[in-house]
C-alpha cells in the first residue's frame, strides 16, 4: 500500500475533503505525526506538532510543513540518529514506542522537550504500512523541575555553608520538615509534629504561636527572639527568621528559616540592663568615659546635678563639658595620678550647664581590659555644693 493510497483512505473517511481533514487534525491539542510508509520520508503533521517542531506550512498542501531550521535531538543526553526517532523506529520495527523523551535544541538557543508515543499501522495482511505518533510538550514541566533542582542545590549549599541553624516548616507550621541545629539545638532529620514542645520554652510557646499565626495570615516574614532548649539541656536564646515559599497561585507551600544563637548577646544585654538599673538607683551621679575620655554613660542623677540630658552629654569630652577644676592640681596632673594609682578620691569643682560651680566628692576608678590596657574610667560624684557654701 502506497503513501498516496493511505492518504486516500484517510481523506475518503472524511468525504475526500482535505480541508476538513486538516481542521480535524488541527483541533486536536496533542501533537500528531503520521508516516505513510516505513521509510518515513514524508510525514504529515498537525498544527500542534508543527508548532512544537517550529515548522512552517508548505504552500499548496495543508498537510505538509517545512522546518525553519533543523534541531539537534537528544535522549538522556545522547544524540539521536534518524533511526532512533520513535516514529521511524516504530515504522521500521513494527513495534509500539511509549514514553520516549526527546530534547530538541535549535542553533538559535531554543530548547524544547517532548514525550513521544508511536504506534505502527498494518494492512489487512499484517504488513507495516506506516506509523502514527503523538507528542506531549513537557518543556515547561522540565524547566520547572530544573528550577526546583537548582533551588534545592542552592538550599543544600546554604545549609552546608551556613553557621546558623537552618530549618524548613510545613505551610501551617504544624510539622517541622527538617532542622540542622549546628550543636546549638538538637537536629531534626524527619518530619516532626511535636517540635514546639521539643524546642520552645513553655512560657514562650503562646507568643511563638501567635507570631506564627500572624505570619501565616499575612503571608509575611516570621521574626522573633525567644528561648529554646539547647543540645546540653540548658535554656538558650535564638533569633529566628523564616520566609514563606509561595506557589504560582500565591499559596504557601512551605517555610524556610534561619535561627541564630543569641544567648551570649541576650545575657550580656540583660547584664547591662541590670547594671544600668543599679546605677540609675544610685543617689550619686555616675559618669563613664572611653579611653579618649569621651563620655559613654550619664545617669539620671548626673542629668539633675549638671543640667545636661544624657543625649546631650554622651559623646562629649568629659573635661570640655564639665570644665573640671582640681584644687591644688590640674586636669593633666589628676589624670597622671589616677592612671598610676588606679583610682582617685577627693573633692573636685565642675561646672553646671548654666555656668554655676558644682562641688562634688569624686570617687573615680580606672577601667582596664583583660589584657591590662586602659579603657576609660568610671566616676561616682556626690553633690556637696551646699555643704561647701555652708562652710
Amino acid at each position: 500500500m502506497t503513501h498516496t493510497h493511505l492518504r486516500n483512505i484517510f481523506w475518503g473517511m472524511l468525504g475526500a475533503d482535505r480541508g476538513k481533514a486538516k481542521k480535524l487534525l488541527d483541533i486536536i491539542p496533542t501533537g500528531i505525526a503520521i508516516a505513510a510508509d516505513t521509510s518515513c520520508r514524508e510525514v504529515i503533521h498537525n498544527a500542534a506538532a508543527a508548532e512544537f517542531l517550529r515548522m512552517q506550512p508548505r504552500e499548496g498542501d495543508p498537510f505538509k510543513f517545512v522546518e525553519n531550521r533543523p534541531a539537534k535531538l537528544y535522549h538522556k543526553g545522547k544524540a539521536l540518529t534518524v533511526d532512533e526517532i520513535p516514529l521511524n523506529r516504530s515504522a521500521q520495527q513494527g513495534k509500539k514506542v511509549k514514553g520516549f523523551e526527546i530534547d530538541y535544541i535549535w542553533d538559535d538557543g531554543v530548547h524544547k522537550t517532548a514525550i513521544w508515543n508511536a504506534n505502527p499501522l498494518f494492512d489487512e495482511k499484517g504488513f507495516v504500512i506506516g506509523t502514527v505518533a503523538t507528542c506531549e510538550d513537557i518543556t515547561r514541566r522540565r524547566q520547572e523541575e530544573e528550577a526546583l533542582r537548582q533551588s534545592e542545590d542552592r538550599y543544600h549549599a546554604l545549609v552546608t555553608a551556613s553557621l546558623d541553624v537552618v530549618y524548613r516548616m510545613s505551610p501551617d507550621w504544624r510539622v517541622m520538615y527538617y532542622l540542622q541545629g549546628r550543636d546549638f539545638i538538637p537536629d531534626t532529620c524527619r518530619p516532626n509534629s511535636t517540635w514546639i514542645e521539643r524546642y520552645i520554652h513553655p512560657d514562650d510557646q503562646p507568643q511563638v504561636t501567635q507570631i506564627i499565626d500572624e505570619a501565616i495570615r499575612t503571608k509575611s516574614i516570621f521574626e522573633l527572639v525567644h528561648r529554646v532548649q539547647r543540645v546540653d539541656g540548658t535554656l538558650g536564646w535564638t533569633f529566628s527568621r523564616a520566609v514563606p515559599i509561595l506557589d504560582k497561585t500565591g499559596e504557601i507551600i512551605e517555610w524556610f528559616g534561619i535561627a541564630k544563637d543569641v544567648t551570649a548577646n541576650k545575657e550580656e544585654k540583660e547584664k547591662l540592663a541590670f547594671q544600668s538599673n543599679v546605677l540609675e538607683g544610685i543617689h550619686d551621679a555616675v559618669i563613664a568615659t572611653d579611653e579618649d575620655f569621651i563620655i559613654t554613660y550619664w545617669n539620671k542623677v548626673a542629668e539633675k546635678m549638671f543640667g545636661w540630658r544624657d543625649q546631650e552629654a554622651i559623646g562629649q569630652p568629659f573635661q570640655g563639658l564639665l570644665k573640671m577644676i582640681v584644687p591644688g592640681s590640674t586636669w593633666d596632673g589628676l589624670l597622671k595620678k589616677t592612671l598610676i594609682d588606679g583610682c582617685f578620691t577627693g573633692e573636685i569643682i565642675h561646672h553646671h550647664k548654666d555656668g554655676r560651680e558644682i562641688y562634688s566628692e569624686s570617687h573615680t576608678r580606672v577601667v582596664k581590659g583583660p589584657d591590662g590596657t586602659f579603657m576609660g574610667f568610671v566616676a561616682s560624684l556626690r553633690d556637696i555644693t551646699r555643704r561647701k557654701y555652708a562652710e
